[in-house]
């Protein structure tokens, strides 16, 4: 016996759709003899209806149609541009533009050490079999807390197993040892990844307090060998990577994400897209907030410092709320061109620049192209007069002024004041031996004397190095000029109108007149829309050219 269907669409249309999509097209079969040829050999040949819906949705929201859109087809003469606008603001499209964005702009930077190791706060088992308590604590300060003298700091030195207790001045008592050792007990905490599940923690490891003795600061790496600095409120200060919990993995995780709150945010508003890299907008939650007002001095080897933010704009939430929020960056920002993610993705200026460049403009740099060039030289620090490599660096430099007062290695923003572009403390280290330079004049302006085209700018911030008059109105503009210029000549409207156009048609433009058309059409249609970016994507799967077999 036969079973009637009843799934609400018929036979022969489930069948159709079933075909369509398991078919390989003719373009597929021809990969490789040229974006068009095969197909115009032959004449167009045009999707049908129900390949059309199954390609505008897993193009626009990621996902095949439902049964009811497909069944929504057999009366209909075919798919409505309602329809596409109806996918167009959906959460989907959302989804596959902040795909798309993530992997255009590499935007994991969860593997940095945005907390230093000594701040690592490790679990331990203390004490006697049936009198044993599992304790957090931090091991590279135990050699400090409770060591004799001399101690190594790599001695795992915990505290007892007991509960601690406190003389009249505050600090925990301690039992001392014959070795020298001297040690106090546990105390529970609530801690700020996690308050409902309170946890030992050794007790000097969990003092409280901000300021050490001497005014040191115990959120800072000045604190390491200070026997008066604990975490911190809540353990604030501190990393934990205990069971589940890893704080800084989870600071890293929120930081590659957060640029991505922007992209979403601007597209889902109809806000012109240009806005991706312009707006002062960005977005946090709990634990980049968290790491901002309590860990952000305690990054190694990179320099986020300072905020970006005064503490007082940021939302008042725990660690542990992953919703995002909005706040409003100073006037020195722009976009998700000076973001956490893009700056510490891109390190340097130059790569900066390449990024943008790439990402945004669909232009490359190649350098198997460069051939001598008349008057040049063959050594030197100044890439715009060496051989061969000026051929990109006569762009590349003047570009890279864009970011001269942000941080390289790092994300922080040199601002004027504690800045200025000249600084005669670093030129005359500089001039008496590096050694000698404090770590603000070794990070951030020039100090090294070899080779010797280096020397006139001795003392000058790193991002001024052979800049030319010109360039100066870059470094004080910063990338925003970088995209408004873009936005007046008509290059960033070309170069999203040529990566919008790879994206859904998995193909470049090409050479043909009825390309360089469509590419003019597409362009005129962007700008023409105030650079919305459904408005371009829609009439680029409304083009003739998208429901073409492929």
């Amino acid at each position: 016996m036969h079973r009637r269907s009843t799934w609400g669409i018929s036979t022969a249309a489930l069948a159709l759709a079933v075909a369509c999509a398991a078919t390989p097209s003719l373009a597929e079969a021809q990969d490789g003899l040229g974006a068009k040829g095969a197909l115009d050999a032959v004449g167009p040949v045009q999707l049908d209806k129900y390949a059309y819906l199954k390609r505008l949705s897993l193009d626009l929201r990621g996902t095949t149609p439902t049964w009811e859109e497909y069944a929504a087809l057999e009366t209909a003469v075919g798919v409505t541009e309602a329809q596409i606008a109806e996918l167009l603001d959906s959460d989907g499209f959302l989804d596959v533009m902040v795909d798309y964005h993530r992997d255009l702009l590499w935007t994991n930077v969860s593997n940095f050490q945005y907390i230093q190791f000594p701040w690592d706060l490790t679990r331990v088992t203390v004490g006697p079999s049936g009198e044993s308590q599992s304790v957090l604590y931090l091991y590279r300060k135990g050699a400090y807390f409770r060591g004799a003298p001399g101690t190594s700091e790599n001695e795992r030195i915990p505290c007892g197993h007991w509960p601690a207790t406190f003389d009249a001045t505050g600090m925990p008592e301690v039992t001392c040892e014959a070795d020298g050792t001297c040690r106090e007990g546990w105390v529970w905490v609530e801690p700020f990844w996690d308050p409902a599940n309170p946890v030992k923690v050794c007790a000097f490891d969990a003092m409280e307090n901000r300021y050490g003795e001497g005014g040191v600061d115990c959120s800072t790496p000045a604190s390491r060998l200070e026997t008066t600095c604990g975490c911190g409120p809540n353990l604030a200060f501190c990393d934990a990577r205990d069971g589940a919990m890893n704080v800084e993995l989870e600071i890293g995780q929120a930081l590659s994400e957060q640029l991505l709150q922007v992209v979403r945010h601007v597209i889902a508003e109809d806000r012109p897209y240009s806005e991706v890299l312009t707006t002062r907008l960005t977005y946090v939650n709990g634990p980049i907030v968290h790491y901002l007002k309590n860990q952000l001095s305690l990054a190694s080897i990179i320099d986020v410092k300072p905020s970006p933010v005064d503490d007082i704009f940021l939302p008042d939430i725990p660690f542990n709320d992953y919703s995002w929020y909005p706040v409003l960056l100073g006037d020195e920002h722009s976009g998700i061109l000076t973001s956490y993610g893009f700056l510490l993705r891109f390190q340097t200026n130059r790569s900066r620049v390449n990024r943008f460049y790439n990402a945004f403009l669909d232009s490359f740099f190649d350098a198997s192209r460069s051939t001598g060039t008349a008057g040049c030289v063959q050594e030197g620090a100044d890439l715009t007069k060496r051989c061969y490599c000026q051929n990109c660096h006569l762009a590349v430099e003047p570009w890279a002024a864009y970011w001269a007062r942000w941080k390289q290695q790092g994300a922080g923003y040199l601002n004027p004041t504690d800045f200025p572009i000249f600084d005669s403390a670093c030129e005359q280290c500089a001039r008496t031996g590096v050694g000698s330079c404090p770590t603000y004049c070794r990070n951030e302006y020039v100090i090294e004397t070899v080779p010797a085209d280096r020397e006139p700018y001795l003392g000058y911030l790193r991002g001024y190095e052979f800049l030319k008059p010109t360039d100066m109105l870059n470094t004080e503009a910063g990338p925003r000029l970088w995209v408004e210029r873009t936005l007046q000549d008509g290059t960033l409207a070309r170069g999203i109108v040529s990566k919008m156009w790879k994206q859904f048609m998995q193909r470049p433009f090409d050479d043909t007149k009825a390309d360089n058309d469509t590419r003019d059409a597409l362009f005129a249609t962007f700008v023409g829309s105030n650079y919305n970016l459904k408005v371009l994507v829609q009439a680029i799967v409304t083009h003739p050219a998208y429901r073409r077999i492929r």
